[in-house]
């Protein structure tokens, strides 16, 4: 009996683990998609802004 729960107890600690690995890429994903979008606007906008006209299709 007390094998079971500590088997139990054992899967609870690693899917717990495995699911708080899985949030935390998820929000890793996030910021980093957000900050590539910002930057990659504000890239666009420099483009834009010295005369590269050709960069207009690319900010939107």
């Amino acid at each position: 009996m007390l094998l079971n729960i500590q088997i139990f107890y054992f899967a609870r600690i690693c899917l717990l683990r495995l699911w708080m690995i899985r949030v935390w890429l998820l929000i890793t994903t996030m910021v980093w998609w957000r900050l590539g979008q910002s930057l990659f606007a504000r890239f666009g906008v420099v483009l834009v802004g010295t005369g590269g006209g050709t960069c207009d299709e690319w900010t939107v």
